[in-house]
């Protein structure tokens, strides 16, 4: 009989999978004892059937005798049954009507008998399990079972996987050009590549958005981009018969209850990679490992390798999401759900913050003494050990949570978050991060009708911009808006701090004047109020503000009262600032013989917080002691380590400056 030849025209346009299709084909040209079994497999949409496709027809010269083409509808409500697939391939394979064996066995035994000797390709696209599958394994070499499938195990013995990701964005914008011309994408290159990150690297996606381009030639690819941008682009990945959601929602269909609810929960984890726990958290389950691995197998989750402990973390592709989302719409489980989440996130960063040292300018928030969702053995594995670790490796995780809960109407548990990376943030120089989700907070609590909300979030927002940025003048329109609110609320706490911050901005503008205005108004509401760190934020702006008008005998007095509190409070952040401050403040009188002490205790301080941007500062100031001393030999060394420290930490305005007053001892040194 003539060869056969059933397999479907190969795509003109296919694009990319070079390594993959090598891998696929490598292993289906092996010569072996037992007949090649090559598996791909991978999420709805990824391509599988398209490389499976490609590379059959690239092979065709290794089974001269043909290649059979199987469609197994596996991903379908109605997968086939495999008793009329082998009837249907014996037939191909010359077996009259009237010999057709009837049952399973006979017909795997008569398709295994029709195969022997010859060199066939059998393309099996779409299986659903081995029951499915396995009776189409020939039974000797020569020929080779090419299989696609969702299921990441199809428990076929001696089986070759090949998982496919979605395309890379170099790949996914070659695959456009080649649907809509190189010239095209050419012209509008970043709406191409925002199609192609709208399409999440998925190949279908991205046909169906390369066919709406074709059949539209006037649109520029910036419209179609604007359409994928954010919500509802699966309304828009549909091209005649083809839609994305239709290739996603067969998957979901062929799942138990349990785990279609686990797929739709899942959205809520975010675009980032995820522990574990989030799934226990949002199915509120002890363990919810084995429906993990269900929707991992079946390549509607991606498993993404374990985090620093050892703990398996899972990612869900964006399309994906997408569709679990607009299921999560009508499930009255969803609003439990992200409430545990937020809570979990924020019972976590709580833990984290009570175990991480302070910034200098906000007293610690008041801890959990019940936790409503996370247990201590779990804090125990994931915080503990190493605090600052466990916050920046979820840092993604926490600024996705923060955008949740503010979208959902929950923007004081996300204050309540943002409060517990502040101080984290500080310390590791994330301050563009932190003022981003101040900012956030603040407009989500406007837009909801929260005025104090908002006013603290700028309030803090504002401590950001000019404390830890250096951009004053940008801070002082936020803390007139904090201001107005706590006023007006009678939130005297809240605007003792405020009023220290506008104060301290308006020294560092050269408006001491101004500046002692809010200071002092702060000081007496702090001591109104009892809040001592506010007490030590005014006194020690007093001090400047005095210093820089030239009354050094109260600037010393400020400064000391503020370190007195800084002693009292023990806290190694606020105690620093104080220090800082008093060095400042002697180096502005001429006490210069007062401040190497100073500077040695502040050292202590730092080195106790790892606090290397305070540490420069430190040796900065110490150096400058020496220059007032006349000691350029000691000045040089200490300058030397301050300009090490700061360009460590990136701080290029103070590594300058200090440079500058490096040069001028280094001048003064004899020949």
């Amino acid at each position: 009989m003539p060869p056969l030849r059933q397999l479907p025209a190969d795509l003109r346009d296919f694009t990319g999978r070079g390594a993959e299709g090598e891998t696929i084909a490598s292993l289906l040209r092996k010569s072996a004892h037992v007949p090649p079994i090559v598996h791909v497999m991978g999420p709805p949409g990824v391509g599988k059937t398209a490389l499976a496709l490609h590379v059959a027809h690239q092979v065709e010269d290794a089974f001269p005798d043909g290649q059979i083409h199987v469609q197994l509808a596996g991903a379908s409500m109605v997968p086939r049954e495999v008793v009329a697939v082998l009837g249907e391939v014996l037939r191909t394979l010359g077996v009259r009507p009237e010999d057709m064996p009837d049952g399973l066995a006979e017909r795997a035994a008569a398709y295994r008998s029709r195969l022997a000797g010859r060199r066939v390709l059998i393309f099996a696209d779409d299986a659903a399990d081995a029951a499915q599958v396995g009776p189409l394994v020939p039974g000797e070499p020569g020929s080779a079972l090419l299989v696609t499938s969702r299921s990441r195990h199809l428990g076929l013995d001696g089986a070759h996987n090949v998982d496919i990701r979605p395309m890379s964005s170099e790949e996914g914008v070659a695959l456009l050009a080649e649907i809509v011309g190189e010239a095209r994408v050419a012209a509008e290159r970043p709406a191409a590549d925002a199609i192609v990150a709208a399409c999440d690297g998925f190949p279908l996606a991205l046909r169906i958005a390369g066919a709406r381009l074709v059949a539209r030639p006037s649109w520029p690819l910036a419209h179609l981009a604007s359409l994928l941008d954010g919500p509802g682009r699966l309304d828009h990945m549909v091209a005649g018969d083809t839609a994305v959601r239709a290739h996603i929602e067969a998957g979901y269909a062929a799942l138990d209850e349990r785990a279609q609810q686990a797929f739709r929960m899942l959205a809520l984890a975010g675009p980032h990679s995820f522990a574990s726990w989030v799934a226990d958290v949002l199915l509120d389950t002890a363990d919810a490992s084995d429906v993990l691995s269900e929707l991992v197998d079946r390549c509607l989750l991606t498993a993404c390798g374990v985090d620093r402990i050892g703990q398996p973390r899972y990612r869900m592709h964006d399309l994906m999401r997408e569709f679990a989302t607009e299921r999560l719409r009508d499930d009255p489980n969803t609003e439990p759900a992200l409430e545990r989440l937020i809570v979990a996130w924020l019972e976590l960063s709580d833990a984290a913050d009570d175990r991480a040292p302070r910034d200098p300018y906000f007293p610690a928030p008041a801890r959990f003494r019940r936790r409503a969702v996370v247990g201590a053995d779990l804090i125990g594995r994931l915080v503990a050990p190493d605090p600052a670790a466990w916050i920046e490796s979820e840092m993604p995780n926490l600024r996705t949570i923060v955008e949740v809960a503010c979208a959902a109407n929950r923007h004081r548990l996300a204050t309540g978050i943002v409060m517990r990376l502040a101080a984290h943030a500080h310390l590791h120089r994330q301050h563009f991060e932190v003022e981003y989700l101040w900012r956030f907070v603040a407009r989500a609590a406007t837009e909801a009708g929260d005025a104090g909300t908002a006013a603290y979030a700028r309030f803090r927002g504002a401590a950001v911009v000019a404390a830890d940025q250096g951009r004053h003048a940008d801070a002082v329109p936020m803390a007139d808006e904090a201001v107005e609110v706590f006023e007006r609320s009678e939130n005297y706490r809240d605007l003792s701090r405020v009023l220290g911050l506008r104060a301290y901005c308006r020294q560092e503008l050269d408006h001491p004047e101004e500046a002692l205005r809010d200071a002092e108004r702060g000081l007496a509401l702090a001591e109104q109020t009892g809040e001592r760190h506010a007490e030590l934020s005014c006194l020690r702006v007093l001090g400047l503000c005095f210093s820089k008008l030239g009354d050094h005998e109260r600037a010393v007095d400020a400064c000391e009262r503020a370190l007195a509190i800084g002693r009292e409070l023990g806290e190694p952040a606020f105690q620093g600032i104080a220090l800082v401050s008093l060095v400042r403040v002697y180096q502005g009188a001429g006490l210069y013989d007062r401040i190497p002490a100073l500077c040695e205790e502040g050292l202590a301080l730092m080195r106790s917080i790892d606090h290397v941007l305070g540490a420069a500062l430190f040796h900065e100031q110490w150096g400058y002691a020496h220059q007032g001393l006349g000691e350029h030999a000691q000045a040089v060394a200490r300058l030397r380590l301050a300009i090490d420290l700061f360009a460590s930490q990136k701080a290029a305005l103070s590594e300058a400056t200090c440079r500058e007053n490096l040069a001028k001892s280094l001048r003064a040194l004899p020949p």
